[in-house]
C-alpha cells in the first residue's frame, strides 16, 4: 500500500487505483454489534412489571456509546475542524467514543475506508473521486477547506517559476492532495509533470521540509505549520497555490455508503459534533491549542501564523457543495476519461449536514 519514498510519479493515478481495486475485492470489517437492549426490571412474582408512564419531566436517556475510529490525513492547519471537535469533546457528547489518529495521506486511507476497516476519515476529496470512478462506493458527507491550503516552497536558487523545469518537487503521495493541486499548477505555468518536473513522493510535511533542507528536493507543496518551518530553514515561498481558481476540498468528511447504510446514527452524530465543533474555528485561543496539539509545533509565534494565514480560507458552513468535485472530475478526466461520466452531486450527500449546521447557526 506504501509506495517507495522518492519513487518516480507514474503518468495517471495508477498506483491509488490498484490499490482501491484490491480493497473493493476485500470483505469488509462487520460493523460492531449493538448491545443488547435492557431487560424489564421482573416483579417478586417472576413477571415482568410494567414501566410507569414517563412524565413530561423525566430525563432524556444519553445516547448508546459507540465505538468508531475517524482518522485524518496531515499534519496540516487544514484538520483544524476536526481535531478542534475531538478536543471540544463534542464527539463524546454525542456519545461516540472517537478513534482519532493520525494516517498520512488521504491515498492510504483509501483502501481502509474501502475495506471497512474504518467508518469514517477526514481526507481529501481525492480518494472519494478516484475510487467512484473505479466503482467503489466512498461520499462526502461534511466539506472542509475549499481552497488549497498550500504553498509552492523552493530552495533559495529557485526563484522564477519556469526555474522549475528540471528540478525534483515533493509532494506526500502520488494521488493526493498537494499532487493534485502540483499537477494543477504546472499546468498554469506551461509545465508538463514527468516530462520537466520529477514529482518525487515523501510520506508527509515534516518529510518535505527535511528533504528541502537536506538537499533531496528542490521544491515542495507544503501546508502550514511546514509551510513556516521550511522558511525559517532558509526555504523560499514561490507560489500561493490559494490564488489559483481551484475550488478543492483538501479534507472532507469521507465514509462510505455501505458504512452509512449499517451505521446511519453513528454518522449523523458525528455530523452533529463536526458542525458545532466548525463555530468553534473563529475562536483564537481554542484553535491554537488544537494546533499546538497535533501539529507537534510549540513555538506561539508559529502557531499564530499558520493559524492567521489559514482560518479565512475555511468556508462559512460545512455543508458539502458540489463546486469543489467538480472541478476534481474534470482534473481527473484528462488522464482517466471515465471520470466525465460522473456528475459531483453523485459524491456528495449534503442534507445531514445542512441540518446539522441550520440547528447550531
Amino acid at each position: 500500500m506504501h509506495s517507495s519514498l522518492g519513487r518516480r510519479a507514474p503518468s495517471s493515478l495508477a498506483l491509488l487505483f490498484v490499490a482501491l481495486a484490491v480493497a473493493c475485492s476485500g470483505s469488509a470489517s462487520p460493523a460492531p454489534t449493538a448491545a443488547p437492549a435492557a431487560k424489564a426490571p421482573a416483579s417478586s412474582g417472576g413477571q415482568p412489571t410494567t414501566a410507569p408512564a414517563a412524565s413530561s419531566a423525566a430525563p432524556t436517556a444519553p445516547p448508546r456509546r459507540e465505538a468508531v475510529r475517524f482518522p485524518y490525513s496531515a499534519l496540516s492547519m487544514a484538520q483544524l475542524p476536526h481535531w478542534i471537535t475531538y478536543d471540544a469533546g463534542l464527539y463524546e457528547r454525542e456519545g461516540l467514543d472517537v478513534t482519532m489518529d493520525y494516517v498520512a495521506s488521504s491515498t492510504v486511507l483509501a483502501p481502509a475506508l474501502l475495506s471497512g476497516e474504518i467508518g469514517l476519515a477526514y481526507a481529501g476529496q481525492e480518494v472519494a473521486i478516484a475510487s467512484g470512478v473505479q466503482g467503489g462506493d466512498m461520499v462526502i458527507v461534511g466539506g472542509g477547506i475549499d481552497k488549497p491550503l498550500f504553498w509552492l516552497t523552493t530552495t533559495p536558487s529557485i526563484r522564477t517559476p519556469d526555474e522549475l523545469r528540471g528540478k525534483r518537487v515533493g509532494v506526500t503521495r502520488f494521488g493526493a492532495s498537494s499532487d493534485t493541486v502540483l499537477r494543477f499548477y504546472l499546468g498554469t505555468i506551461g509545465l508538463q509533470p514527468e516530462r520537466d518536473v520529477t514529482i518525487l513522493q515523501m510520506g508527509g510535511n515534516p518529510e518535505m521540509v527535511g528533504g528541502l533542507q537536506s538537499g533531496a528536493l528542490d521544491a515542495a507543496i507544503l501546508s502550514p505549520p511546514s509551510v513556516f518551518q521550511a522558511q525559517r530553514n532558509g526555504g523560499v515561498v514561490l507560489a500561493d497555490m490559494g490564488d489559483l481558481d481551484y475550488p478543492f476540498y483538501q479534507d472532507a468528511i469521507t465514509t462510505t455508503r455501505r458504512f452509512l447504510g449499517d451505521r446511519p446514527e453513528v454518522v449523523k452524530r458525528a455530523i452533529r459534533a463536526f458542525a458545532q465543533g466548525w463555530k468553534l474555528m473563529k475562536d483564537e485561543q481554542v484553535a491554537l491549542a488544537a494546533l499546538r496539539h497535533y501539529s507537534g509545533e510549540s513555538d506561539e509565534d508559529l502557531l499564530l501564523q499558520t493559524y492567521r494565514a489559514g482560518v479565512n480560507r475555511f468556508p462559512d458552513s460545512p455543508v458539502p457543495s458540489p463546486e469543489p468535485i467538480a472541478m476534481g472530475l474534470k482534473q481527473l478526466a484528462l488522464r482517466e476519461p471515465a471520470a466525465a461520466q460522473f456528475t459531483a452531486e453523485q459524491f456528495i450527500l449534503p442534507d445531514d449536514m445542512a441540518a446539522a449546521w441550520a440547528s447550531v447557526r
